[in-house]
């Protein structure tokens, strides 16, 4: 058992190291959110100037968004002035993101202390998608090479260096798949005690963003597996407790707060029935079908594409199996409320970097397989030093497939740019399609 212990600590420790040197380049002005939120690569119409969006927090230069999250964490500090007062910050409703990234700004800084925050809940990501992948893929070196995606996963490596909530929403979300497996919430035989557990705990991921990929993952995946309804409805009321909860301490202790962002969801639903955007005939026909190949244009560029084309052809080759309903929930959920606000937002693929778990479990799932069917031994008794080689050189060859996402996520920190502008915002000339 302690070996074990030993063991877990270690690779915990190894994890933790790569995505350390993941981060390191990509601080401060290096960001890649703070380097290319702009009007070059943006909305140039939004911003006027090249420093349009972006700030200073604590001396480093970041995205504009992150001095709204900070300035959250100055009033939880009870610091006597805030660049952005709350009732001025957009972003109140995710306060659970300020108040954990507040809690190391007294020893490391303000700017730091969101830095190591996002590192945590980085790890955390790669640890569930380790264990999920070892229950779904069901092979360890598919789990070791999905782990080996997400610690070098673009999107992440992307808003490292911001005070931003998307890296500990991501993580949310795989940790939120990795309860709900354990506690097997899905099955007819679970207590309304453990639904309603689970659905408190997924929960509180409301209070760092607006995670609507977990209801429609218990949606999507519960259908499927034939949930029982009251269990069901159970996960769904009490998920959405903390958000309720907070929000009503919030006005009984009558703090100003800004609430514009919070009505993008009813503004886009609206959007797709406006005839000045969809047109009519069949211009709106036309203009569902642009949405449709954006929308996976936004999927490709989110992964940089090679993953998502391992993970399609995976998926196909797991069709008849089990725990294809499972990948197939997982990437719905995932891109579902993304792809709903194309109608308004059309030109963010981050937002799509929700579909992870799927995508890089099954892009792994895809690596192994190939590496396994390069070296089969044509012998139908092949001795056990073939069946050794066979498998190592299998496993080579299976991270020598997923080789290329690695490289082109990490392009930017030699130059080449263009990938990660392309994840972070696409250029204005693909993105206002609907635009009248």
């Amino acid at each position: 058992m302690s070996l074990a212990i030993a063991a877990a600590r270690w690779h915990v420790w190894l994890i933790a190291a790569v995505v350390g040197l993941e981060t390191a380049p990509r601080l401060g002005a290096s960001s890649p959110d703070t380097r290319f939120t702009l009007p070059g690569f943006a909305l140039g119409y939004f911003w006027d100037t090249p420093l349009g969006w972006t700030s200073v927090l604590a001396t480093v230069p970041v995205n504009k968004d992150s001095v709204q999250f900070a300035s959250l964490a100055g009033f939880f500090r009870d610091e006597p002035a805030v660049p952005v007062p709350p009732e001025d910050n957009v972003y109140v409703r995710f306060a659970g993101y300020s108040l954990v990234g507040s809690m190391l700004a007294p020893l490391v800084g303000a700017y730091s202390s969101f830095v190591l925050i996002n590192i945590a809940f980085w790890v955390a990501a790669v640890l569930a998608t380790y264990a999920l992948a070892m229950r779904y893929a069901n092979s360890r070196l598919a789990a070791i090479l999905a782990a080996a995606l997400v610690s070098t996963a673009p999107a992440f490596e992307a808003l490292v260096g911001q005070a931003l909530p998307y890296i500990a929403s991501y993580s949310f979300f795989v940790l939120g798949l990795l309860l709900f497996e354990r506690a097997r919430v899905f099955e007819r035989s679970t207590t309304a005690t453990t639904a309603a557990a689970c659905g408190l705990i997924g929960g509180l991921g409301f209070l760092f963003y607006d995670l609507y990929m977990l209801p429609a993952f218990v949606v999507v995946y519960g259908v499927f597996r034939r949930m029982p309804p009251r269990n069901m409805v159970l996960v769904l009321v009490v998920m959405a407790l903390p958000r309720l909860t907070w929000s009503l301490y919030w006005q009984a202790a009558q703090l100003g707060s800004y609430s514009h962002n919070e009505t993008h969801p009813a503004e886009a639903l609206a959007a797709w029935f406006d005839p000045v955007r969809t047109g009519e005939g069949l211009a709106r026909m036309k203009g569902y079908v642009l949405l449709a190949a954006h929308g996976l244009l936004n999927i490709g560029a989110a992964f940089l594409f090679w993953p998502v084309l391992l993970a399609v052809w995976e998926l196909w080759c797991r069709r008849r199996s089990p725990e294809a309903l499972w990948f197939v929930a997982v990437a719905v959920a995932g891109f579902a409320p993304a792809l709903f606000m194309l109608s308004t937002w059309p030109h963010i693929p981050r937002w799509y970097a929700y579909g992870f778990p799927a995508v890089y479990i099954l892009a792994a799932g895809a690596a192994t397989r190939l590496g396994r069917n390069a070296f089969t031994a044509p012998s139908p008794q092949p001795s056990p030093r073939g069946r050794g080689r066979g498998s190592w050189r299998g496993s080579l060859i299976g991270a020598v497939v997923l080789l290329p996402a690695v490289v082109l996520a990490n392009l930017d920190v030699v130059g080449v740019t263009k990938p990660m502008e392309l994840l972070l915002f696409q250029p204005t000339h693909w993105s206002y399609l609907w635009s009248p």
